[in-house]
């Protein structure tokens, strides 16, 4: 299972080009189970170390970007698991 992080915008059919997207490849022998804290930035993290860049430069902007959380299906059609928007000042 690949599941995509990304900070290009979505318009409703498809992602702007214009930021970057990073990828996790879950390991065949773990699982994420739901509630499970992932991610990347901290040590501390599981899967910290395990990202790789798909495209573009992946950097969140501190006056405000958005972030989407999404995988694939078998097919290729998207799943999104979460969004979450920054207006620069609150989440």
């Amino acid at each position: 299972l690949d599941i995509y992080v990304t900070d290009n915008a979505w318009m409703g059919t498809s992602f702007r080009t214009l930021e970057g997207t990073v990828k996790y490849t879950v390991p065949v022998d773990r699982t994420i189970t739901a509630g499970s804290v992932f991610g990347f930035g901290s040590d501390t993290l599981f899967g910290n170390g395990d990202w790789q860049s798909e495209s573009g430069s992946f950097a969140l902007s501190t006056s405000g970007d958005n972030l989407l959380a999404y995988c694939l299906d078998q097919s290729g059609n998207l799943n999104f698991l979460a969004g979450f928007y920054y207006s620069g000042e609150t989440w």
